[in-house]
């Protein structure tokens, strides 16, 4: 797992700025944390609301050489309001890719592919930034003719869960970071990734 404790904060380490506690972007903080106000929060949604099309970029599980540590897979996203994403389809071949228990890995690869809701806040205007903290996904998978309830749990309120949007020389691009943190069976922890698994999302267009 080690390998992966890089990639968790690359997208953090690239960023000019820091990001605050997603708690303290949500008005439930520290009153004392730096904030933008209302119209700049609606300035910075104004520039990134809609859909974005991209690659979700994810750890392999066994890597086969330095240069190939990585996968992709197409993906999408719509920032619904200044406050609310939506993260369309994730793959579960992603989410599964790093889970070392084998049963487990094979029976989440039969799960569909679903959206996850993410609640944001815009920290920065310029470049345009802000935090996420992902909900869980669900699933209702049959494991050996019993039918159980699996989630999928991200970790949340942590400086590596967030999203950058900067526009230069007539290109844009977004890049956002969320973290997976656990699987759960039936309510009861089935595999806890300590250090997280990464997966970036990335997307670059011409204006």
């Amino acid at each position: 797992m080690k390998k992966n404790v890089g990639m968790a904060w690359l997208l953090t380490a690239c960023l000019t700025l820091s990001a605050t506690s997603l708690t303290s972007c949500l008005g439930s903080g520290d009153d004392n944390q730096t904030k933008i106000t209302k119209e700049e929060v609606q300035l910075a949604f104004a520039k990134v609301k809609g859909k974005h099309t991209g690659k979700l970029i994810y750890p392999q599980r066994e890597v086969k050489s330095a240069a190939d540590r990585t996968d992709t897979l197409d993906i999408s996203w719509t920032l619904t309001t200044d406050s609310t994403m939506v993260i369309h389809n994730v793959p579960v071949k992603a989410l599964a890719e790093n889970v070392t228990n084998a049963d487990l890995r094979k029976l989440l690869l039969t799960a569909p592919n679903q959206d996850l809701k993410c609640n944001i806040g815009f920290y920065s205007v310029s470049p345009v930034a802000f935090v996420i903290q992902p909900t869980r996904l669900t699933y209702q998978l049959n494991d050996h003719g019993v039918s159980k309830k699996y989630e999928v749990g991200f970790y949340y309120n942590i400086t590596g869960s967030i999203g950058v949007y900067y526009e230069k020389n007539g290109h844009t691009s977004m890049t956002m970071q969320i973290v997976q943190a656990v699987i759960r069976e039936e309510g009861k922890e089935k595999e806890f990734f300590r250090q997280g698994i990464p997966l970036i999302l990335s997307e670059k267009k011409k204006k």
